[in-house]
C-alpha cells in the first residue's frame, strides 16, 4: 500500500529542490563514511501535522543525505526517499493527514551518500500522528470580544481546548470546550495586542492543533455610559 501523506516540503535549510535516490541499504554502510547523529523529530508547536526534523552533519566530506520514512507493516510512503544537501540539518515536513490515519507511528532515518557510496543509518526518529487538526474560520474583534470560529476533522476528539497566544508567545488557557464545539467569544483578550489562538482536539492519547490568527485588538472604549441631568447641565458617568 502507498500512502500519498506528503503534500509538499516546506523547507530544507540550504535547499532549493528535491531528487529522488535509490541505495541505502540497511547493512553495515560504506567504511570510512559516516551517518548523521542525533536525528530528532517532533511536531511544529503552531500546528500538528507539520513534522520538523534536527540532526547533527557527520565529518568529512559527502554529497548529501537521504532521508526514509516508515510506516507499520512495511507500507510504502509516496514522496519518499528525500534526499536533503550536505549543507542541511533540519527539514520541516507538511504532513498531508487526510491519507494517514490518525494515531499512526512514523518513523524517520537519515544515512549519508557521495557519489554511488552510501553510510550505514544513523538513529531512528519515531513520531506518532495525532487527531486531524480543527481549521480557524472565524476570528472578529466585537465590543464584547473576540469571536474564534473553527471547524473540527476528527471524530475521536473527546474535547478542545482553546488557548490565547497574549503577543508574547505565552499560551493562557481560555476554554475547555465539547467536541462538537465550533465557535468561542473571548471577551478577556489584552488590548493592543496582536492575538493568535491555538485550538486543540484531544483524547486520552492524542492531540490535534492549530495555532494561527494575528488579530490585533484596540483600546477598550468606556462601558455603561449613562447622562444623569443636573441643574443646569449633565453629570456623564
Amino acid at each position: 500500500m502507498r500512502y500519498p501523506w506528503i503534500s509538499r516540503l516546506l523547507s530544507v535549510f540550504g535547499l532549493a529542490g528535491l531528487i529522488l535516490m535509490q541505495g541505502c541499504g540497511g547493512g553495515g554502510g560504506e567504511p570510512g563514511l559516516e551517518p548523521p547523529s542525533s536525528l530528532v523529530a517532533s511536531w511544529h508547536p503552531e500546528l500538528s501535522n507539520e513534522a520538523m526534523l534536527y540532526w547533527v552533519a557527520p565529518p568529512g566530506a559527502f554529497d548529501g543525505y537521504r532521508l526514509d520514512c516508515l510506516l507499520p507493516a512495511g507500507a510504502e510512503v509516496e514522496g519518499f526517499p528525500m534526499q536533503p544537501p550536505a549543507t542541511a540539518v533540519s527539514a520541516r515536513l507538511y504532513m498531508d493527514m487526510p491519507s494517514l490515519s490518525e494515531g499512526t507511528d512514523i518513523r524517520f532515518r537519515l544515512c549519508t551518500v557521495k557519489g554511488d557510496k552510501v553510510s550505514a543509518y544513523g538513529n531512528v526518529a519515531a513520531l506518532r500522528t495525532g487527531l486531524r487538526p480543527p481549521y480557524l474560520t472565524n476570528l472578529v474583534l466585537t465590543p464584547s470580544g473576540i469571536e474564534v470560529g473553527w471547524t473540527n476533522h476528527t471524530t475521536l476528539a473527546e474535547g478542545i481546548r482553546l488557548e490565547r497566544d497574549d503577543g508574547f508567545a505565552n499560551l493562557v488557557l481560555v476554554a475547555e470546550l465539547p467536541p462538537g464545539a465550533t465557535s468561542f467569544l473571548d471577551p478577556n483578550a489584552p488590548e493592543y495586542r496582536q492575538i493568535k489562538y491555538r485550538i486543540s482536539c484531544y483524547n486520552g492519547r492524542d492531540v490535534g492543533y492549530v495555532k494561527m490568527g494575528g488579530l490585533g485588538t484596540t483600546i477598550n472604549a468606556p462601558r455603561a455610559f449613562t447622562v444623569t441631568p443636573v441643574p443646569g447641565g449633565a453629570h456623564l458617568t
